[in-house]
């Protein structure tokens, strides 16, 4: 038993290489959440940037259509009398 023990434990034992090989995939892992992280980062950037682009495209139609609404209106209002 003593002897199993001593083999599991050992400096190339299966405990020693199993907990290695799991510190590695950790790593792996911490890696790929990193790179995970930035891409959204990124990501969330770019939906930023495009929406206040659109937000911005939508006020200039209001305007744009409160002008046109004014104009019109206006024109109307001139051929009643």
């Amino acid at each position: 038993a003593m002897r199993k023990l001593a083999k599991l434990t050992a400096y190339d034992g299966v405990l020693t290489t199993q907990s290695e090989n799991a510190t590695t995939q950790i790593d792996k892992y911490k890696a790929d959440l990193e790179t995970l992280q930035t891409r959204m980062t990124a990501l969330l950037a770019r939906y930023q940037a495009q929406f206040a682009a659109m937000d911005s495209m939508v006020g200039e139609s209001n305007s744009t259509r409160a002008s046109l609404k004014s104009t019109f209106d206006g024109m109307a209002n001139a051929y009643k009398a």
